[in-house]
């Protein structure tokens, strides 16, 4: 924090402190449970919170329905319930995902499911579809599956739809393991009918709890494929990674046709002898930073009104290259367009493969496109996405649908899950882990999971962790806090002006705003003053911690009741309602989440003395010295009281002053008020003990809500001077309080 004080004003000015932040609706995400009871929250211990783990602020119970189950409105809840109620002591969230379809379990739908008579499929993992298969797996579209699938979802909303302990439901009832396809089971093609079946069963019943679809409903067996005609061009589109291992190195885009078994390849428009005999459709320079220029290869002009040769088998060019620094850095969309010609044999596709600048062979590019129909489906029911086993496969195929998250993570959160860490080293797809981080930037995730045994990932991982705490989610930095450093109590209100940058790819999904906590000199909280106007949820998101900022003015009125004094003046967010309860990436915290950023001097009236205070008997006389703080204007007078230990009001007594207390600096008055005796009205009771009260006030405003002037301290807009004991039948004047 750097601090500038004007002359009427403090501004604070906060860096970044590089700290990882645990905050709500972001963050690490445990898999407790992953398609199976034993991975991967077996090996630890119930007492064990992983509470070494930085960031961590979510559990997954990722488990087949008949888990849950066994018999037709039978639950088993304390599969769900014991971890949940465990890690919660922690502060962590849950979120859940019900799968109908597994390779670990024979039926992951219950088998009185099938026994009700729906439809369904034997298969052999890996194998699809076979008489005497090892797992049974539901007709997705079947009417008695949906019935069945319908109820169960009634009772897991009715059980934490909106449950303060649960973050996310995924919609896992579609495709093996519930990732939404079925490439290792059946290999079943199903349309987007039955998809959106699936959708709106789940939006039907979850009203509260925010719902996350599969971005595999994307690229499952049988999703979109344009059509390839004789004599005519169709548009393809390849996703491309770009690892970090090619930046400052050149490309070649190279297409034609293939077919996989046995393997054999077409030779295109132009192919080149130097590219492996493949059409060189365009170039690709990568510079230092990672970023991309691709320009068209100008030899691959087309013959005119594209009369290409009979013998011709195929040809391609590149239509667009589809980059976007700003929301996808670490990928892009290729779209090549493609011809097909008279002698294409049955069985060959395009692709569109990476040579190096020399014509060596690198990779193959994923034909993927999202599909508009379903996104657009997503978005409507506000859902968001998850993207399950990055690093499945090595950059540049790590992931596909970094663009289908662009529509909808402005709305609705993303969740990136990592393949099995262990599995993707083994596989040499992991490298350095930095295709995970490139994943989180690129869908703007606002989860990222731990999928691996938890102690092993933060031991070796540790570096790659810290980097992603930094920017997954929202993060939330207040670069510039000005306030007035005094204000006058009479006035009664702050003017403080906040500037946010928010550092993180993701926007928070709830409303948070600016909270300006005003803590007097033991740490009492004496005025909540909450900017609402300013919903920091509305804050741009930025790739690379360097989103624009913006900024709030406001003028706030303080609480009644607070006193003159000195001031810690806290910076923090939270609700409407001035609870804190984000977590700011700036030091100073005191322990519940609110900064401090300097001091306020809150300056009232004035302030009195009682330089002498005499008893005779049952009278009473003061001497008061005042102190006025600023110019008065009007007639102010001085007045005296005597209070019962009631808290009413028992007398008024005389004051004169030769002042008029209207200009700043010391003044006096007199007084006296005579104790009751023998009173009618009043009657003291024996121990009891009266007080005595001085001010000041102002008779045009009386019965006014500011009638009385303002004290540096005191009850009421009163100081108390003296106590009074009354004891057989007399008063005696107590030490000075």
């Amino acid at each position: 924090m750097v601090v500038a004080a004007q002359a009427d004003s403090v501004t604070a000015t906060f860096a970044d402190n590089g700290k990882e932040l645990s905050n709500p609706g972001m963050g690490f995400v445990f898999h407790f449970y992953d398609n199976s009871l034993t991975n991967y929250g077996n090996r630890t211990a119930p007492e064990d919170l992983l509470e070494d783990w930085p960031g961590l602020t979510q559990i997954y119970l990722r488990i087949p329905w008949s888990v849950i189950e066994p018999e037709e409105g039978k639950f088993e809840w304390s599969v769900l319930d014991t971890p949940m109620q465990r890690y919660q002591r922690r502060g962590l969230k849950a979120s859940f995902r019900i799968s109908c379809s597994e390779t670990g379990f024979k039926y992951a739908t219950p088998k009185w499911v099938q026994d009700a008579g729906a439809k369904g499929y034997y298969f052999k993992p890996g194998q699809g579809i076979v008489e005497d298969g090892t797992h049974w797996e539901p007709d997705f579209g079947d009417p008695i599956f949906l019935e069945k699938l319908d109820n169960l979802l009634a009772k897991l909303a009715a059980r934490y739809d909106g449950h303060p302990d649960v973050e996310l439901f995924d919609i896992g009832s579609f495709g093996t393991w519930g990732e939404g396809h079925t490439w290792t089971s059946t290999r079943l093609e199903y349309p987007n009918e039955v998809i959106l079946k699936h959708v709106e069963l789940y939006a039907k019943h979850f009203k509260k709890t925010i719902v996350l679809a599969q971005d595999d409903f994307l690229s499952r067996p049988g999703f979109k494929t344009p059509k390839l005609v004789v004599g005519s061009f169709v548009d393809l589109t390849f996703d491309l990674v770009i690892p970090k291992a090619w930046h400052g190195k050149s490309f070649v885009l190279a297409s034609g046709f293939y077919r996989g078994n046995p393997y054999a390849r077409l030779n295109g428009w132009k192919h080149n002898p130097n590219f492996e005999n493949k059409s060189p459709i365009a170039f690709m320079d990568i510079d230092e930073n990672g970023v991309p220029t691709v320009r068209a290869n100008p030899e691959m002009t087309f013959p005119e009104g594209n009369a290409f040769p009979e013998d011709c088998p195929c040809a391609a060019k590149l239509i667009e290259f589809d980059y976007d620094r700003q929301a996808m850095p670490y990928s892009a969309k290729i779209k090549a367009s493609y011809w097909k010609g008279k002698t294409v044999p049955d069985g060959f596709h395009p692709f569109l493969d990476i040579l190096s600048s020399t014509g060596q062979f690198i990779v193959g590019l994923p034909r993927e496109a999202e599909d508009q129909e379903l996104v657009d489906a997503f978005a409507r029911h506000k859902m968001g996405l998850r993207d399950d086993s990055i690093l499945v496969s090595s950059p540049p195929r790590a992931y596909f649908h970094a663009k289908a998250a662009q529509q909808l993570w402005p709305n609705a959160p993303i969740y990136i899950e990592s393949e099995h860490v262990g599995g993707s080293i083994r596989k040499n797809c992991w490298e350095d882990g930095h295709g995970f981080f490139q994943s989180i930037v690129d869908y703007h995730a606002s989860y990222a999971s731990i999928h691996w045994w938890p102690d092993e990932f933060l031991a070796d991982w540790r570096e790659l962790i810290k980097k992603i705490n930094l920017v997954i989610g929202f993060r939330f930095l207040p670069v510039k806090v000005t306030f007035q450093n005094s204000v006058s109590l009479r006035e009664g209100t702050l003017e403080f002006e906040t500037t946010w940058q928010n550092r993180g790819v993701a926007p928070a999904y709830k409303d948070y705003f600016p909270i300006i906590t005003l803590k007097n000199k033991n740490g009492g909280v004496a005025a909540v003053l909450v900017d609402d106007a300013f919903n920091l949820r509305n804050l741009p998101v930025s790739v690379d911690q360097s989103a624009k900022t913006l900024s709030s003015k406001r003028t706030i009125k303080l609480p009644p009741n607070i006193s003159a004094g000195t001031y810690d003046v806290m910076i923090s967010v939270g609700d409407e309602l001035g609870k804190p309860i984000i977590e700011l990436p700036i030091d100073g915290n005191d322990g519940n989440r609110r900064y401090k950023v300097g001091t306020l001097s809150i300056a009232a009236d004035y302030s009195a003395n009682a330089t002498a205070v005499k008893l005779d008997g049952n009278l009473l006389s003061t001497e008061v010295e005042w102190t006025i703080h600023r110019k008065m204007d009007g007639v102010i007078l001085p007045f005296i009281h005597l209070q019962a230990p009631s808290g009413h009001l028992s007398r008024v007594g005389q004051t004169s002053s030769k002042d008029n207390f209207l200009e700043p600096g010391k003044h006096t008055s007199t007084g006296q008020i005579e104790l009751p005796v023998n009173d009618d009205k009043i009657k003291p009771k024996d121990g009891e003990i009266f007080s005595i009260w001085v001010g000041l006030w102002w008779p045009a405003k009386v019965a006014m809500p500011d009638e009385r002037l303002l004290p540096d301290d005191g009850v009421d807009k009163r100081i108390k001077i003296a106590e009074l004991l009354f004891k057989d039948g007399s008063w005696t004047l107590l030490p000075k309080p």
